[in-house]
């Protein structure tokens, strides 16, 4: 009799348990979801830069883009010229926004208080086949986009949102508090290495296999005929690799 009450108590403890899991599961994913489409709306509620402002060639020696602004957008494609454009929204200036040659790097720099500007750029990219290029991105709310090849890419973001794409992929290192990552190649080489508070990420490909975290764990993936290596580190939040 003393035996079944125990294990009454026991069964009624566990099941009380998983319930009590499973709905802080379901509390901590839907407050995950929240604070990505939050923040979503955070830097995608930047006044649109719809002003185009300048228009330039890019010297064919060029083998680095390197973009430190605080608001933008930045889109890279494949096209037959190596240029690109640079648009503004009502607030931003051209004067505000410094773009030069070091070498061989290509810098688009925002001038002033970074702390306390509204301004906001979207750019432009077209880069030839044969041109492989290695991007560094840095910013607080930006997104960024690329659909050809790259050397390799570095991104450092408060709130972002990265989707890249293409036929092969590339080196890949990308820091974000807030943000998504979406990557989708036909062939996968070398690494990417993901670190993100708050988010999701999203690696697609030929090779079918499906990795799914949660929460509060940071786990090492490795993918046979496929990545090299692949380090996700994420607090909150989903990862898919399929």
């Amino acid at each position: 009799m003393k035996n079944n009450f125990i294990f009454k108590v026991f069964l009624i403890t566990v099941i009380s348990s998983i319930i009590a899991i499973i709905s802080f599961l379901k509390f901590d994913l839907i407050t995950v979801k929240k604070v990505i489409d939050d923040n979503k709306y955070n830097y995608n509620s930047i006044e649109m830069a719809d002003e185009l402002v300048s228009e330039q060639g890019i010297d064919g020696m060029i083998e680095k883009l390197d973009f430190s602004i605080v608001n933008s957008v930045v889109k890279i494609t494949e096209g037959n010229e190596f240029k690109y454009k640079v648009y503004k929204n009502s607030r931003g200036s051209l004067e505000d926004l410094e773009v030069y040659t070091d070498e061989e790097t290509l810098k688009f720099r925002e001038r002033g208080n970074r702390k306390i500007t509204k301004n906001s750029y979207k750019i432009e990219i077209t880069i030839p086949k044969d041109k492989l290029v290695e991007v560094e991105y840095e910013g607080v709310n930006g997104m960024l986009s690329s659909s050809t090849a790259l050397r390799n890419i570095e991104v450092d973001l408060t709130n972002g949102e990265i989707n890249l794409s293409g036929e092969e992929a590339y080196d890949t290192d990308i820091n974000m508090v807030n943000g998504t990552v979406d990557m989708k190649f036909d062939r996968y080489k070398g690494y990417a290495n993901v670190e993100i508070i708050t988010g999701s990420v999203e690696i697609m490909g030929q090779e079918k296999s499906n990795a799914i975290i949660p929460k509060n764990i940071k786990q090492n993936l490795g993918i046979e005929n496929n990545y090299e290596q692949v380090d996700i580190g994420i607090v909150n939040g989903t990862v898919t690799i399929n």
